[in-house]
């Protein structure tokens, strides 16, 4: 397993203010939720939404693919995340994004040692209230950052 970045590690990941996120492309970071304790089966007021987002994707409530997690994220007009690999290890062989407050792009490429090929990376665009699929469906692997 990997250990979490540290809390310094992520200040410095994440521009301060929006006019930072163009002076210089940020380190990558490692999500390791796995180190993390269970808090408990997802809220009731959450149920729903999730279940309908694991039936889309195969994923019928009860079964093992089922999502079993949540992370609400929220972010300022013209701030982004910086690049950052979704640990299988913590989050499981698939990840979905639900965008809820506006459009966005995101840069996704493959995990490989030569990215420089245009092949191993990809743009999504989605728009406000749109389910992106899983990284299987994107077919691009599981690294990421968005743009506000």
């Amino acid at each position: 397993a990997v250990p979490p970045p540290s809390a310094a590690d992520s200040a410095a990941a994440v521009p301060a203010r929006p006019s930072d996120a163009a002076a210089a492309p940020a380190p990558a970071q490692t999500c390791a939720a796995a180190s993390h304790p269970t808090v408990g089966p997802l809220p009731e007021e959450l149920r729903g939404v999730v279940g309908r987002i694991g039936a889309a994707a195969g994923a019928p409530p009860g079964s093992p693919e089922a999502p079993n997690q949540v992370t609400f994220n929220e972010y300022l007009p013209g701030q982004g995340i910086s690049q950052h690999i979704d640990t299988r290890a913590a989050f499981g062989a698939a990840i979905c994004s639900l965008t809820l407050g506006s459009d966005i792009v995101m840069a996704l490429q493959a995990r490989a040692e030569d990215v420089s090929r245009p092949q191993d990376r990809a743009l999504l665009a989605a728009e406000q209230r749109a389910l992106a699929p899983p990284d299987e469906e994107r077919g691009t692997g599981d690294c990421g950052g968005s743009g506000g």
